[in-house]
Formats: C-alpha cells, sequence, structure tokens
C-alpha cells in the first residue's frame, strides 16, 4: 500500500522535481519521469533509425546514458528536452555504427520455400529501386552514412556541403523511402 501512495504522489511531481529526486539517488522517481517520456523517445529513435528493434536499444541505451548523468549530479532544467536530447544522440550513434551486415547476408541467402524467395528477392528490388529513385544528393548522403558508416562531418567534408546540409539530405532520403514503403506495403 505504502508503494502505490508513493508512486502515486511521484506521479502527481513536475518532471523537474522528478529529475531531481533521481538524481538524489530515486529509482522510483527516474522510473516515473521514463514512464511519462517513453513512447516520445521510442518515437524519435525509430524516425532515426527506421527499424523497432534498434530504436528499443537506442531508446534503452539512452534511458542508462541519463540514469548515469543524474547520478552523477548533472542538472537538468527541461527532462523532457534533455531526454529527447539523450535519445537523439542514441539514435545518431546508432546509425553511426551502421547496420548488421550479417542480418542483410540472412535476407540474401535463399530460403526454402520458393514463395519465400520471391518475397526476398521483391523486398530487395524494391529497397533497391527505392534508393536508385532519390536524388544523388540524397542518395550519396545517405548511402555515405546509412552503409559506409561516415559520420555527418565525414560525408559533409566527401560531398563538398555543409554538416547540416547532409543531415537535412538523409532525412529527405528516410522520409521518401518510408512514404514509398508504406504506398506500397498494405496497412495491417
Amino acid at each position: 500500500m505504502a508503494s502505490l501512495l508513493h508512486r502515486t504522489l511521484l506521479r502527481a511531481q513536475s518532471d523537474r522535481q522528478l529529475a531531481e529526486l533521481a538524481s538524489a539517488g530515486s529509482a522510483r522517481a527516474f522510473e516515473v519521469l521514463v514512464e511519462r517520456h517513453r513512447r516520445v523517445l521510442l518515437a524519435q529513435c525509430r524516425r532515426l533509425l527506421l527499424d523497432t528493434d534498434a530504436a528499443e536499444d537506442a531508446v534503452q541505451a539512452a534511458l542508462e546514458s541519463a540514469w548515469k548523468a543524474l547520478r552523477a549530479g548533472t542538472e537538468v532544467r527541461e527532462p523532457r528536452a534533455w531526454l529527447l536530447t539523450v535519445a537523439h544522440r542514441e539514435g545518431l550513434a546508432g546509425l553511426r555504427r551502421g547496420y548488421d551486415h550479417a542480418e542483410l547476408h540472412d535476407a540474401l541467402r535463399g530460403g526454402d520455400l520458393p514463395e519465400e524467395e520471391l518475397e526476398r528477392r521483391t523486398a530487395i528490388r524494391r529497397a533497391l529501386a527505392g534508393l536508385a529513385a532519390l536524388p544523388p544528393g540524397q542518395r550519396e548522403a545517405l548511402l555515405r552514412t546509412a552503409i559506409d558508416g561516415q559520420s555527418h562531418a565525414q560525408a559533409a567534408e566527401a560531398l563538398g556541403v555543409r554538416e547540416d546540409a547532409v543531415r537535412g539530405l538523409v532525412h529527405r532520403a528516410r522520409t521518401t523511402l518510408r512514404a514509398t514503403a508504406t504506398a506500397v506495403t498494405p496497412a495491417p
């Protein structure tokens, strides 16, 4: 009963008060803060990484970093914005790490059934066609950052543009590919 009452009282606190309590060592206050903002953090990471599992991993890493930072005495004035920033940085780190090439290899390996092989080849063709249809700048920025694992600064130097321009190109490329995929894939 006392635990339920304590949790109810914590839920009534502001984000800033919860962050202060968490930095003082209250794991329950941090849990309430996480409950409040986990969905928006996950949505942000999904937009960056385009993969639910990778987004979940990024959110977990971000929350771990946030907890450690609070415990180390980091002063947080706007906890929601701060958590979004931490999650965004973890998402970008996930992009820099690149894709799991073993997963790509498994996707390219033949299936046991002809129907599975046809589905796999069709999905690969759609992905490559969508990539080929992108404007050259967007395609190059996306390939350099997502496939080659270059940072935005490295890609910007190679392309001869500013770093924020590379971010914009990658964002537009991902948005276009996502829109194309949803237009082709029927809703469940």
